[in-house]
């Protein structure tokens, strides 16, 4: 019963933090994503969840999907210095880390929060894809794709019986490859969400 008070409370407030932390890039805001972790990080320990639990179950590649994760966000901008296979190499294996993160939140955390809520299999499907697109707003190409995406993945995830975020991951990744390379980057802004959208001229790939 408590668990089902707290998790709308959650929800909201790790949405909320976390498009602040979109809509603000200087670094003095930074604290909402932290915020927005720490809370995420504290519903896990207090449900006791474990790496199974979450869908991580080998713990070398989540240590080493955060491994990449950290490295694209250190130095993710000099992949656009590639060109060719090698870019494409690169892409795939920097985004698998991020892909991870994004699947670990949408439905490790977002998704059990809308069960907890009493949701049936579709309804947390269908808003755990309207979140994900609500993170890649304006971007017009994004959107709709994270939203159909967003769900789909989710859906699966919840109807397995052993949790593999893994596999999401991976599928997100050969989604996101096709759309970069498939669609101008004019188009999809070399998927550059919130302010950047506007402020960043998208390069050509």
């Amino acid at each position: 019963m408590m668990r089902k008070l707290i998790a709308p409370v959650e929800i909201g407030i790790v949405f909320l933090l976390a498009m602040l932390r979109i809509w603000f890039h200087e670094p003095e805001k930074t604290c909402f994503g932290y915020l927005a972790a720490a809370i995420v990080l504290a519903g896990w320990i207090m449900r006791k969840e474990t790496f199974e639990s979450l869908g991580l179950k080998n713990w070398v590649f989540a240590s080493l999907g955060a491994l990449i994760f950290v490295g694209k966000s250190i130095s993710g901008k000099h992949l656009l210095g590639y060109a060719g296979t090698g870019r494409i190499v690169l892409f795939l294996v920097a985004y698998f880390g991020w892909a991870l993160f994004q699947q670990l939140v949408m439905n490790a955390f977002f998704a059990k929060r809308f069960k907890e809520c009493g949701s049936s299999d579709q309804k947390t499907a269908f808003w755990t894809g309207a979140i994900f697109a609500a993170f890649h707003f304006p971007n017009p190409v994004l959107m709709p794709l994270t939203f159909v995406g967003g769900a789909a993945l989710s859906y699966i995830f919840l109807r397995m019986k052993s949790k593999n975020l893994y596999l999401l991951a991976f599928a997100q990744v050969l989604a996101a490859a096709i759309v970069f390379y498939a669609i101008p980057a004019s188009m999809h802004h070399n998927f550059r969400v919130g302010p950047g959208f506007y402020t960043r001229t998208p390069p050509k790939h």
